[in-house]
């Protein structure tokens, strides 16, 4: 036993001073990148976009909102970036995503670096009466859009030896109530790109995977989201800005996974495997006596 305590104590220590070690300096690290930030007109898309143009990196916003991309186009300007051009367009149409990446290539002339940020939710009570049809507008938005952006950047990100980062989140991880089809899709992004990684290793790919659950971020629309129906426990909102230095750390040091932070995605993770039952029950408990009656 007590060998036991002292070897996971040493482990503990290990990952604690590796976690202190940082290496990571945007400045340097993204500079002269070509990038394709989506999601990027608000929130964690727009600290991303923000922190890539203070390095000096050139870059494609996407998302739905032209105006509200050419607002984020002219500070990331003003923040020093080499090259800023936007795309506006809907990525529940695959066809968009290839036209996405076709930009892209021709603005930029390559792409190093593909940010994977957007998304939809839907944050209600899952029942009989549920929007089927926006379920599976979400699906094609949060999951399927991320594998045709992917799939037809490959040959660019081959040429460049580079990286693909798909945001995820703690609800891909473990289960929470309301989440449902968000979560389903989030749990499909970790499936696809686990083995789409194990795929480019076997064909010697020069392609890296980055994944980044990230935990419960204080973006305008994730407030809007869940400020009546999530228990005041909860309501810990980080900082998007640094969700986004999170995903840039991912993608220039070429990591295959990233929890941000860590223990509200992946220490909650193994607490379910360990205690699935005790979890559920404890989270049904949070909803049903703290969150509001609007649920």
């Amino acid at each position: 036993m007590r060998k036991f305590v002292l070897g996971s104590v040493l482990i503990v220590g290990v990952l604690v001073a590796v976690s202190l070690y940082d290496t990571f300096d945007p400045n340097v690290d993204l500079k002269d990148k070509r990038v394709i930030v989506c999601g990027a007109s608000t929130g964690i898309g727009e600290q991303i976009a923000y922190l890539y143009a203070r390095a000096g990196a050139r870059l494609v916003l996407v998302s739905r909102r032209l105006q509200v991309l050419q607002q984020v186009q002219a500070k990331c300007r003003d923040l020093g970036a080499a090259q800023v051009e936007v795309f506006a367009g809907d990525l529940s149409l695959k066809n968009t995503s290839k036209d996405v990446i076709e930009y892209s290539e021709e603005k930029l002339g390559g792409i190093d670096h593909l940010i994977l940020n957007h998304i939809v939710s839907y944050y209600t009570l899952w029942t009989s009466d549920a929007d089927l049809d926006f379920a599976t507008k979400l699906v094609q938005i949060d999951l399927l859009s991320y594998v045709y952006l992917t799939t037809y950047a490959l040959p660019a990100l081959e040429d460049s030896h580079g990286v693909v980062v798909a945001v995820s989140s703690s609800a891909g991880l473990w289960p929470s109530p309301l989440t449902h089809i968000y979560a389903a899709s989030k749990h499909g992004l970790h499936g696809f790109f686990g083995s789409l990684r194990q795929d480019l290793m076997i064909q010697k790919s020069n392609v890296s995977i980055s994944l980044v659950p990230l935990g419960l971020f204080g973006s305008d629309n994730a407030k809007t989201n869940t400020k009546t129906k999530l228990p005041d426990i909860m309501k810990l909102y980080g900082e998007p800005a640094d969700a986004a230095w999170a995903i840039g750390r991912a993608a220039a040091l070429r990591l295959r996974e990233y929890n941000y932070p860590y223990l509200e995605t992946k220490f909650v993770q193994w607490l379910y495997m360990l205690f699935p039952t005790v979890c559920d029950r404890l989270l049904v408990y949070m909803f049903e006596f703290n969150a509001p009656s609007t649920i």
